[in-house]
């Protein structure tokens, strides 16, 4: 059964059972009877819609096997067009590449790995610091959330908070939320509860950083498709995770338009029908993030002032308004230091997050460009991390560092 092995559907659990036992079970008895029980054909030949049998194929190479199994991707196309001398230089094609042939089978593993680990639950890796590690304005937050998950324990029903945690870039947000995640899921468990908190965000890599997930994916929202009632089956699946859910945090709030929590408000509540009278079902949620950051792409953002044109926006906006407390982070604990770098280098994150660049700030950043550095400050870079604004200029970047490396390329 599926939940057997620790999965939802059976597609998962096969899925898991292939990569588990691949090769390792005898062949279905039904298929060898089958085989037993027919009887050659002596005048059968071949016609123009029956093709004749393939030969039988021996091993491939680990090689040939590992790129069948990968498929096409974009950086393979990208190499045929613009890369075509990579694997045809001379060097190339002299080298022994089969002498690496287990480096390709180590490297098959390793993607047998991360497939099995998408399959497996999620594991959440909690660190337990110390609050008293908090700024000021951090402890208020924490001791809010912890002192109200507290009450329900002590025999009494907390009201639903529904709060807001503000604060620039580097202020401790996403340090904050794994504090009280950390504590209230300890608390959770010394009363024999599961854990209270899901996290999420609108962005894979904002998700990845308070180890949630896309509010897309936790809360099944559509995207570039109509919003609709799930089905009876993703339901039931979604009610089995919010079983034991008490708090919703979602950060990068900035990212969010008021359709999305008009969806997100419609969504919980098909969750939770008993409390479907309540906002967002009766969810606790922290509303996380900077709105001088990244706006939602498309849509009017959740402080919008323009008069509103449909009846799902005037919702979102009664919505937005049921957020009557807010927290603010005001100190920058990233970027620290006393020294005049560090105090100009924090001015000008700030200029830039209020759209205000004065010139001093310009000539500041103008020190750092490459061709203005000496030449030992310049050669600490060059195996550092590059950041490109697109996929191709990452692709010739990295073709050009292959031919630079002196090394054979497959």
């Amino acid at each position: 059964m599926p939940n057997e092995v620790g999965e939802q559907t059976y597609a998962a659990a096969y899925c898991l059972c292939q990569l588990d036992h691949h090769g390792q079970h005898d062949t279905d008895p039904l298929d060898v009877k089958a085989e037993e029980e027919a009887e050659p054909d002596e005048d059968f030949m071949p016609t123009q819609y029956e093709s004749e049998p393939e030969e039988e194929r021996g091993p491939q190479n680990p090689f040939v096997e590992l790129a069948a199994r990968r498929g096409g991707e974009g950086a393979d196309s990208y190499l045929q067009n613009n890369a075509r001398d990579l694997g045809n230089r001379p060097e190339d094609l002299a080298y022994n590449w089969h002498s690496s042939d287990y480096l390709f089978e180590q490297f098959g593993k390793q993607l047998d790995f991360l497939t099995l680990a998408k399959l497996l639950p999620e594991c959440i890796r909690r660190t337990r610091n110390d609050p008293g590690t908090l700024t000021e304005a951090q402890r208020v937050m924490f001791n809010r959330v912890y002192n109200h998950y507290q009450v329900q324990f002590s025999g009494g029903i907390p009201a639903q908070l529904l709060i807001h945690v503000d604060g620039p870039a580097g202020t401790g947000k996403s340090y904050l939320i794994d504090m009280i995640s950390t504590y209230l899921f300890n608390m959770a468990e010394q009363h024999g509860q599961p854990d209270p908190v899901l996290r999420a965000a609108p962005t894979g890599v904002a998700a990845f950083g308070i180890q949630g997930q896309t509010l897309h994916q936790l809360i099944q929202l559509p995207v570039r498709k109509l919003f609709e009632p799930l089905s009876n089956s993703v339901l039931l699946s979604l009610q089995q995770l919010y079983q034991h859910c008490q708090y919703l945090i979602i950060d990068e709030k900035s990212m969010i338009g008021l359709p999305d929590l008009y969806q997100i408000d419609a969504r919980l509540k098909q969750i939770f029908p008993n409390h479907s009278d309540k906002p967002f079902g009766g969810m606790n949620i922290l509303l996380c993030g900077d709105f001088y950051q990244l706006p939602p792409v498309g849509a009017s953002p959740l402080y919008d002032t323009l008069p509103a044109t449909k009846i799902e926006l005037t919702t979102a906006k009664e919505l937005y308004q049921r957020f009557d407390e807010t927290v603010r982070l005001a100190q920058i604990m990233r970027q620290q230091g006393d020294d005049n770098s560090s105090i100009q280098f924090r001015m000008l994150l700030q200029g830039l997050r209020l759209g205000e660049m004065a010139d001093e700030n310009c000539q500041f950043l103008q020190q750092r460009v490459e061709d203005n550095l000496p030449l030992n400050v310049r050669t600490t870079f060059e195996n550092s991390l590059r950041i490109y604004p697109t996929r191709a200029a990452v692709c010739d970047y990295n073709f050009a560092a292959l031919r630079k490396c002196g090394r054979s390329v497959l």
